[in-house]
């Protein structure tokens, strides 16, 4: 008996971007969900748990279509697995980590 494995393998979304200051690689659980951060750390959901992110009608309209397509391939595979990353800018002069942070 063999077992196929298939992998997807993606770009580098941040590839070219803008520096940031924040990453987090979100799942949407808790559990085992909590890195300590240090620079460059690629944080987690439970990390994430004070950021409030704003987003104008038609972007948050698109970033919901690309999440509903992409749970929606994923459960026609048979699938379970999804991580969302996201990483951050911090607007105007506030250094990161600074209470009130708004990011762009």
């Amino acid at each position: 008996n063999s077992v196929m494995t298939q992998f997807v393998v993606m770009n580098n979304v941040f590839d070219g971007a803008p520096e940031f200051d924040v990453m987090y690689d979100l799942k949407g659980t808790t559990e085992d969900r909590w890195v300590d951060p240090a620079p460059g750390k690629c944080l987690k959901d439970n990390n994430f748990a004070d950021v409030t992110l704003y987003f104008d009608d038609d972007n948050a309209r698109s970033l919901h279509r690309a999440i509903s397509s992409d749970t929606r391939w994923l459960e026609k595979q048979g699938i379970m697995d999804y991580s969302l990353m996201c990483a951050l800018a911090v607007a105007g002069q506030e250094a990161p980590g600074a209470a009130g942070k708004r990011y762009s």
